[in-house]
């Protein structure tokens, strides 16, 4: 580390640079003006300052200030809400349903019948039975590469039906369900979407309409579901159960 150099003083008399503690020229003898000398005291304090605004570059640096702080803690805010939710996003939600061990009725069989009846058929599936027949979906795509689908199961809750898929992402299951509302007014089938979740995330019934995606090849899989459903004049959910009244064979 550099030094600075000794004070000195020049005679007024004759130029000579004498050391700082003369008195009197070394060349001429002429008394010098010793006031010339930087005082110690000032220097101290010059010292002193330069120490305290160092000191304060190191804990405060530039650009620090109240609004960088605020600007500090909200990037910190928003980071742990993401780590949060990615978190959330990763956990099992509660109450998924077991892979039926057992196929104790053929839906399918039961739909088409009902539908080419003449007369109105009264049909009763419970999630057990919705699931069992879920699981003849086996070849559904991902819906983005390096996303394995697993199985598709649902849910029933009063008034909603509650989808959902697991897919494996590594060979780690990660669970999405999106609730739908569904009934049949005046002869046509309609349904609502009401939210949904990613792992354990809440999803807004609005943001939901556009993470929808990931179950769009899910929705291509179901479209003979969907159909036969539209043959509906009645749905009636509640908690574990749906019932369904078909329409007559032949009327639209």
């Amino acid at each position: 580390m550099a030094t600075s150099p000794a004070p000195t003083l020049t005679c007024a008399q004759c130029g000579y640079t004498n050391e700082a503690e003369r008195v009197y020229c070394h060349n001429c003898g002429t008394k010098l003006d010793r006031s010339l000398l930087p005082k110690a005291d000032q220097k101290k304090a010059e010292s002193l300052d330069d120490t305290r605004k160092r000191v304060k570059k190191m804990t405060r640096p530039a650009g620090s200030g109240p609004i960088a702080d605020l600007k500090t803690g909200a990037n910190v805010l928003i980071y742990a809400a993401i780590a949060a939710a990615l978190f959330d996003i990763c956990r099992t939600p509660d109450n998924v349903p077991e892979k039926p061990k057992d196929v104790e009725r053929i839906v399918g069989s039961d739909l088409m019948e009902a539908l080419e009846s003449p007369q109105p058929r009264r049909l009763i599936f419970t999630e057990n039975d919705a699931n069992s027949h879920l699981g003849s979906k086996k070849k559904v795509e991902g819906w983005m590469p390096g996303i394995e689908f697993r199985r598709a199961f649902v849910q029933f809750e009063p008034g909603v039906v509650r989808i959902g898929i697991e897919q494996s992402v590594f060979g780690y299951s990660i669970y999405s369900t999106i609730d739908e509302q569904i009934g049949v007014t005046d002869g046509k089938l309609w349904s609502k979407q009401t939210g949904g979740h990613f792992g354990r995330l809440g999803i807004h019934p609005l943001l939901m309409e556009y993470a929808s995606v990931a179950f769009s090849k899910l929705w291509t899989a179901l479209k003979r579901e969907h159909d036969q459903m539209n043959r509906m004049q009645s749905v009636t959910v509640e908690k574990g159960k749906i019932t369904l009244i078909t329409k007559p064979a032949g009327k639209p």
